[in-house]
């Protein structure tokens, strides 16, 4: 399940009937082509698609799964927690470990991203 370079691989993910990197990428796009979504980074942009994907719902498993340094995803993570994005479920003290939920706003920006990458097609 790991991705060195998600637009290089073939997969996402073992179970098939899991998303690929193809709906993580569409995604990914369509949300940072948003109005509004100047601010929004691929890191930023990435994280809301692999948990709306339910690709990762950690910070530990994105930056893993991802080939990021845990610190790059955390920070994006705190820029997201203050766009309203998404919200921390839970931390695990010794790792630092983000386990996260998408928020309503987030929610809605994953609704908007997906009609948009839907119109793409």
């Amino acid at each position: 399940r790991r991705f060195q370079n998600p637009s290089a691989c073939a997969c996402a993910v073992t179970r098939p009937e899991a998303p690929g990197v193809a709906d993580w990428l569409a995604l990914t796009e369509a949300l940072q082509s948003l109005p509004g979504a100047e601010e929004l980074s691929p890191i930023g942009a990435g994280i809301l698609a692999a948990l709306s994907l339910g690709i990762s719902r950690d910070s530990r498993s994105f930056a893993r799964d991802f080939g990021i340094a845990h610190a790059l995803v955390l920070r994006e993570e705190t820029e997201l927690v203050e766009r309203g994005l998404i919200e921390i479920s839970r931390r695990d003290e010794r790792s630092q470990r983000g386990f996260w939920a998408l928020s309503p706003a987030g929610e809605a920006a994953i609704g908007r991203g997906l009609s948009s990458s839907a119109e793409g097609l």
